[in-house]
């Protein structure tokens, strides 16, 4: 088997996967009206029980006791019982796979290399994946959790991605600079670095005092070393941190970032996606090894 057939197994047991708990799920939140309606019912038949005269049980109530071992029984035998859901559960299901931005990369990085050469069924093959992923990317930008998840990274770092949210609209329908938006979508990769460096300077005080972290080769090889705890760990976060590092020197560049004369709104587009998605990748990464909720 090829790896790219091994790659697509792999994502469709995983798809499988969700679908079936999807379902279960489903079906059980069906029952749910049902169930309750049926524990109002013992619940009134436990009051009965409770506080009836034992003789009133005893001569008049044998035919009922009789029917409610039955249903007892009955009850074991179906309804369903549902999983214990562990924490370590909750906090790998409520992250996400933390990798959704490298497949982005290598999306554009296929459109824009210069030697790349690619028929026009290729070409309309990679477009179809890059709306997938800017699907993704909306989707992810509208989580909820995220803003809050943020703040616990670095102060008010929610808040200034919420403003960068708005501004990146905002720079859609030409109501602010596009160089503007591209500033404010930098500044919350440079809080996102500030509180990852924070990060590690809280888990080893003696090691990192004084030592400068910057987002070069050798500031990512120290949060990678620090932040992550084993090897494919450390093989994502390198990743995500090359990505953010790309995302925020494209988001500099004099011809486009820092330039109010920029007016490239497709490029801002492009990098928007890739924001929201290495955002919400190192976020995710951060909750499922770092333990914040």
């Amino acid at each position: 088997m090829s790896q790219k057939d091994e790659w697509k197994k792999s994502l469709d047991n995983d798809a499988e996967k969700c679908d079936d708990f999807l379902k279960k799920t489903k079906d059980a939140t069906d029952l749910v009206p049902a169930v309750e309606h049926r524990r109002k019912e013992i619940e009134a038949k436990i009051v009965f029980v409770e506080s009836m005269p034992e003789p009133v049980l005893t001569e008049l109530g044998r035919k009922l006791f009789t029917f409610q071992l039955h249903d007892e029984a009955q009850l074991r035998q179906n309804l369903p019982g549902l999983p214990s859901i562990t924490p370590e559960a909750k906090r790998y299901l409520t992250s996400g796979t933390s990798d959704s931005s490298a497949y982005t990369v290598i999306i554009h990085t296929c459109l824009e290399a210069p030697n790349t050469k690619l028929s026009q069924t290729e070409v309309e093959s990679i477009n179809k994946v890059s709306m997938a992923f800017s699907d993704l990317a909306n989707d992810k930008s509208r989580k909820l959790n995220l803003p809050p998840l943020l703040n616990k990274i670095n102060n008010q770092l929610g808040d200034k991605f919420i403003v960068a949210l708005e501004s990146y609209e905002k720079a859609k329908n030409r109501i602010v600079g596009i160089d503007q938006s591209a500033i404010q979508l930098r500044d919350v990769l440079e809080q996102l670095w500030g509180g990852m460096v924070n990060m590690v300077r809280q888990k080893d005080p003696r090691k990192y005092k004084g030592v400068e972290l910057n987002l070069d080769p050798k500031g990512k090889k120290i949060a990678v070393d620090c932040l992550a705890t084993d090897d494919i760990g450390k093989q994502k976060l390198t990743l995500l941190l090359e990505t953010l590092s790309t995302i925020k020197s494209q988001l500099s560049e004099t011809e486009f970032g820092k330039n109010p004369l920029a007016n490239n709104l497709e490029k801002l587009t492009e990098l928007y996606g890739l924001w929201v998605l290495v955002i919400s990748d190192l976020t995710d990464f951060i909750k499922l090894n770092l333990y914040i909720n």
